[in-house]
């Protein structure tokens, strides 16, 4: 219980980092940036509060970020694509809000990504079909609003495609639709008709 201390980060050389399912409080201290040989962190299902720290931005070997389940808000780090070894970004079942950030496509290692029930605004970014090795993509219970753009009809690879309970228009892109071969691709819950 309690926070986590900012003394966390002298641990320069700590690769792994698991505080699962504790009762942790508080703000996720911006010293964890100081951790560059992290290589996993898992913050999940804990009370934590506060934005993501843009310092967090600077673990470039961080391959798992797993901090859903808490009460995380705020918007992501514009600079999230500093973290270029992301495998999988899990921030499921926060707070957060605002748009999410463009350069998030730049996550070229990005196999699994949950964003799904935060308070996440404006449309979903085209480069998100940049990230050719995705293959579970959930962003359901947001407020996304736009269409669902044709670029992720590009992720080939992709088996799941949540996008359910949000404000998303339009049509299902031709380009998606032929994904729902071998990929899941829910959006009930939206105002898109077939």
């Amino acid at each position: 219980s309690g926070t986590i201390i900012t003394e966390i980060g002298r641990l320069t050389k700590l690769a792994l980092l698991e505080l699962n399912e504790n009762d942790l409080t508080g703000s996720i201290p911006t010293e964890l940036g100081l951790l560059t040989e992290l290589t996993s962190a898992g913050l999940w299902n804990n009370q934590l509060t506060g934005p993501l720290p843009k310092e967090i931005s600077a673990l470039g070997n961080l391959a798992f970020l797993i901090a859903s389940d808490n009460q995380l808000d705020g918007p992501l780090p514009r600079d999230i694509d500093r973290m270029s070894s992301l495998s999988v970004l899990s921030l499921g079942s926060n707070a957060f809000n605002g748009a999410l950030p463009t350069r998030i496509g730049h996550l070229q290692e990005l196999t699994q990504l949950f964003l799904q029930d935060n308070g996440f605004t404006g449309p979903i970014p085209t480069e998100l079909g940049k990230i050719s090795t995705l293959n579970l993509l959930f962003m359901g219970s947001n407020d996304l609003t736009g269409t669902i753009p044709s670029e992720l009809g590009m992720l080939t690879q992709l088996t799941w495609l949540d996008l359910t309970s949000n404000s998303l228009t339009g049509t299902v892109p031709i380009e998606v639709q032929d994904l729902m071969n071998t990929t899941v691709v829910d959006y009930v819950g939206n105002a898109i008709v077939d």
